[in-house]
């Protein structure tokens, strides 16, 4: 419950809330350049111990507006609250959906992220994949849920806080400095935050006032 009137999810019903989340990204496939992409930080979640498949579901929706997914990213959360239940796993991980407007023209430069580390060992185990700017991107991704939100007293009390580093590097793989960078769901404006810093322009809509003042106080 993010405390204001006209918010997506809390109290609504499942198909609505789909509906809802369809028509936002509708409107920002209008909104986006042909060589633009869409992500999306996303969870499954649990009813009546069934496991509803939120991602996917999500995913076929869009679909129906003209996004095309592209891949599918797990963000390993390395710090995580350690809550199971009954016959389940601990969760310790999200879904990141990598959208496209067009099915090969976006815009993505992996080789601002490859890893050259332990290449040695690597060109030997995969000759075929070989590339002197180091391995490419994997499907994996780990990083610590920041130590503010449920965790600490600083800045970000959100229920759901993005690490700064997940977000610098989806904007640096997908964007070029000048380029606009818009969030939707900005929250307490990480993603906004990130694009400032990395000389993006950013655009962020939040109906929550609070979530708004934090930020501009934070930048």
């Amino acid at each position: 419950d993010y405390g204001v009137q006209n918010q997506i999810g809390f109290g609504q019903d499942y198909k609505t809330y789909l509906a809802d989340l369809q028509k936002v990204f509708s409107e920002v496939f209008r909104a986006t350049k042909k060589q633009g992409s869409l992500w999306i930080v996303i969870d499954s979640f649990r009813r009546d111990q069934e496991v509803i498949p939120l991602p996917f579901d999500l995913a076929a929706q869009l679909k129906e507006t003209g996004w095309i997914l592209r891949d599918i990213i797990i963000w390993k959360k390395e710090r995580t609250l350690p809550w199971t239940h009954k016959g389940t796993t601990r969760r310790i991980f999200e879904y990141v959906m990598v959208f496209a407007k067009s099915s090969n023209s976006f815009k993505y430069y992996p080789d601002r992220h490859r890893d050259a580390s332990d290449l040695k060992r690597w060109w030997v185990r995969y000759p075929e994949r070989y590339n002197p700017k180091g391995k490419s991107l994997e499907e994996i991704w780990s990083y610590d849920i920041p130590t503010q939100g449920s965790w600490g007293k600083s800045y970000v009390q959100h229920f759901c806080p993005l690490p700064s580093e997940l977000v610098s590097r989806i904007i640096s793989l997908t964007t070029n400095p000048g380029d606009v960078v818009l969030d939707t769901f900005s929250c307490t404006g990480t993603v906004l935050a990130e694009a400032h810093l990395l000389n993006r322009k950013y655009i962020g809509f939040e109906l929550n006032g609070r979530y708004i003042t934090m930020f501009r106080k934070h930048l």
